[in-house]
């Protein structure tokens, strides 16, 4: 049986084995973090590319702990404050250093879009970076036409129908 001893001089840590030999400890200590993205995208025939779109997002961590963003106007976000952003289409934005066991919420405030993406219930980041994508879309139906590309030949054909009766009334007459 070895026996190890780790003993700490003036912040050193050194290792006596049996032997009384001693070697250098080395210690790594790491805490991992993982980054949060939003990105806003619309879809449908009737979207409109310039729409902008309000989001609420929440970090929930350590009490007191910030979280760096570029989040226009909010350089960083506390645990628990929920901050207001907007993003339009292919914009999105960055919350970073969040540990696995933060939680985050994001939702977008009511349009007249069918909305698919929003983190509604407090998700974990986990040991990942998460890339939430909410994608919005407005489709409508669309007109085919017919009537337009129909309708002036039939005008055409009234007016010359009643330009021959007319015609052919006045020749009539006159015979």
């Amino acid at each position: 049986m070895k026996s190890v001893i780790a003993v700490e001089v003036n912040g050193e840590g050194n290792q006596v084995g049996e032997d009384d030999t001693k070697t250098n400890l080395d210690f790594t200590n790491t805490y991992t973090t993982n980054p949060l993205k939003v990105t806003k995208k619309l879809a449908g025939n009737a979207r409109n590319l310039n729409d902008k779109f309000t989001f609420t997002i929440t970090i929930n961590g350590a009490e007191g702990e910030t979280y760096k963003t570029n989040i226009p106007g909010n350089e960083t976000i506390t645990s628990g404050q929920a901050v207001n952003f907007d993003l339009g289409h292919e914009d999105s934005v960055d919350v970073y250093g969040l540990s696995p066991a933060d939680t985050y919420t994001v939702t977008e405030d009511e349009k007249d879009y069918t909305s698919e993406g929003e983190v509604e219930d407090p998700t974990a980041i986990g040991d990942t970076e998460k890339n939430i994508i909410v994608t919005n879309t407005k489709t409508q139906t669309v007109p085919t036409g017919l009537y337009d590309n129909i309708a002036p030949f039939a005008l055409v054909i009234v007016v010359a129908g009643a330009f021959a009766v007319i015609y052919f009334k006045r020749n009539r007459q006159e015979a």
